[in-house]
């Protein structure tokens, strides 16, 4: 295998690995959110998840800094690669950014709606972090784990309708807190659609390189 692309991808997976954990750090804050943990505590949380994003970037970097070399072997599609799942990161920024100023108690059927939106985005990405680590492997076992990646997105949005038809019929909230709930909500759905498009372009890649 090419040793520029070997070393590109091995630091994708680092960088992939960030964005697990960051999912991870989502569901957790979430959860510190609807328990009422007290605003202190939950920027914390967010400066955990921040310094996550961190460390992202600067794989990223990493990675355009061997771009230059790695363009003339015909590997230009990593960079758009670590470029697309840098950007991961900002949506799960903009859901805790959004959720830390929502000061309502949520239903327990929107909560619950919420919650399996966010164990599922969990999922898609251990299936993205697969998917980037077969780059290393016969392309089908890319294209493999990249279809999955399609079917979670697919269960998502159906997940979404669903929570955002409750989130409509709820008559014990107030507009501008449903208003706020969609929006943060909506960030985790545009989130997986996202998802969706990296594992397209990793089709492209692992038949191409």
């Amino acid at each position: 295998m090419n040793q520029i692309k070997y070393k590109v991808i091995e630091i994708l997976i680092d960088h992939v690995r960030i964005v697990k954990q960051s999912l991870i750090e989502m569901h957790i804050f979430y959860n510190a959110w609807i328990e009422g943990t007290d605003k202190k505590k939950l920027n914390e949380k967010k400066r955990e998840i921040s310094k996550l994003e961190e460390d992202g970037d600067k794989l990223k970097i990493s990675v355009i800094k061997k771009f230059a070399e790695a363009e003339s072997h015909g590997l230009g599609k990593l960079l758009e690669l670590a470029l697309k799942t840098d950007g991961i990161l900002n949506y799960i920024n903009e859901f805790t950014d959004r959720l830390i100023y929502i000061e309502t108690n949520l239903p327990d059927n929107i909560h619950k709606k919420i919650n399996k939106i966010l164990k599922k985005s969990i999922k898609m990405g251990e299936v993205l972090t697969t998917a980037i680590k077969s780059l290393l492997d016969p392309p089908e076992k890319a294209f493999n784990a990249s279809t999955q990646v399609h079917i979670l997105e697919h269960e998502i949005d159906a997940q979404y309708r669903e929570f955002e038809n409750n989130l409509y019929d709820n008559k014990d909230l107030e507009i501008s807190n449903i208003l706020k709930i969609k929006t943060a909500v909506l960030k985790i759905e545009q989130m997986a659609d996202h998802i969706e498009n990296i594992a397209d372009l990793i089709r492209i890649i692992s038949y191409s390189t």
